[in-house]
């Protein structure tokens, strides 16, 4: 019955962890518009931080 809870327990634990992933994409701007060039899933905050800090020029990465 322990290693239920204890089951249980990291279960929850995973989940609620997932929730607070984001959804990056990386997006290359032109003439003819933007193109979508790698899109992540980012689970830590400062990862997403990060990667919109490093967008330049016609580079842009956008999480949400």
């Amino acid at each position: 019955m322990k290693y239920l809870f204890f089951i249980t327990i990291a279960i929850l634990a995973m989940s609620s962890c997932k929730d607070n992933c984001q959804t990056c994409t990386k997006t290359i701007g032109g003439v003819a518009g933007n193109e979508t060039v790698e899109v992540r899933e980012v689970c830590d905050e400062n990862e997403a931080i990060d990667l919109e800090a490093s967008s330049s020029g016609t580079t842009v990465w956008t999480c949400e």
